[in-house]
Formats: structure tokens, sequence, C-alpha cells
């Protein structure tokens, strides 16, 4: 059997920044969780910091008419998503060390796109920008948000895991072909 060492070590980096987003959304849902006081505040943290002039109007717009006339619902689903995004994540880098599978893929797959989605309705709230552009008007702020960083890493990690995903399951009807035509 022949070990692709250049292809472990690559996977190796992937596993490790997967796994520290997996930790960062497993202490965010945990805190949400804890605090106990999340659902009951979520529709005043909304209309505070997410109905202002730096919203985008049609987010706005969003907010005010499927987000806070069920904001114990969106609350508990961003709790416990992060909660479980955050599990997933944890679960699937540590999981393919021990067995690399198309199942563990899609799982990472499907959870670091749950984890682009939130930051993206972040994003969207505080009326910034998905990917980075030069803005003269942002001349006293960080060249690009941590936000939009957490969002394309998380995007790039989603197509990585779909793509071996894809990859795996290819190779795997070629080798039954193969099998069935002997």
């Amino acid at each position: 059997m022949h070990i692709n060492h250049a292809a472990h070590a690559h996977s190796s980096w992937l596993n490790g920044i997967t796994a520290i987003f997996g930790y960062l959304w497993l202490i965010s849902g945990i805190d949400k969780i804890a605090s106990g006081v999340f659902v009951s505040g979520f529709p005043q943290f909304v209309s505070d910091h997410y109905i202002t002039d730096g919203t985008y109007v049609w987010y706005v717009s969003f907010i005010k008419a499927v987000v806070l006339p069920y904001s114990a619902f969106f609350a508990y689903v961003i709790e416990w998503g992060e909660l479980v995004i955050g599990v997933l994540l944890i679960g699937g880098a540590l999981g393919l060390f021990i067995y690399d599978s198309k199942i563990v893929h899609a799982l990472l797959g499907l959870a670091n796109l749950g984890g682009a989605v939130i930051v993206a309705n972040i994003i969207f709230a505080e009326g910034g920008s998905l990917l980075p552009f030069i803005d003269s008007r942002l001349v006293y702020e960080e060249g690009m948000s941590i936000d939009v960083v957490v969002f394309l890493v998380s995007l790039l990690l989603a197509i990585a895991n779909v793509v071996t995903c894809k990859n795996e399951w290819y190779s795997s009807r070629s080798t039954t072909t193969r099998r069935r035509k002997r």
C-alpha cells in the first residue's frame, strides 16, 4: 500500500483549520446556551444592532418581516446550530485521521456551509460585503472584517469537502465498474 505523504500533510492542515473553526463554533454555541438569556434577549439585540442605517434595506425588511416575529425560533436555531456545527467540525476533523470516508466529508461540507450561512447573515445584518473590497470610507477599520475571513474560509472548506466527497464517490464507482468487468 502506497501512502501519499504530501496529500496526508495537506489534509492534516485542513483538518487542523477545521478543528479550530469547530472549536470557535462550539464555544459560541455553548456560551449562548449556557447564558440562559440568549433566546429572550435576541429580539432586543437584533433591534438594537441590526435595524440601523448601516444595514441593507432589504435585510432590515427581512429582519422585521421574518426574524423578529419568529425570534425565539431563530434564536434556538442559532445557538443549537452553532453547537452542532462545532461538534461536527471537531468530530469530523478528528474522524478523518482515523477513517477517511465520503460520509465524513459530506458532513464536514454541510457543517462548513452552515457556518458560512450564519456568518453571511451577520455580515448582511452589519451592512458589510461578503467579498473584501477596497473602501476608502473605512480608513479607520481593519482591511477585511474577521467575519469575511471566517465566511471565505468556511466556504472554501465546504467546497474542498464536497469535491473530496465527489472524487471519492467517482473513484469508488470506477473501482466497482472495474470489478464487474472482470
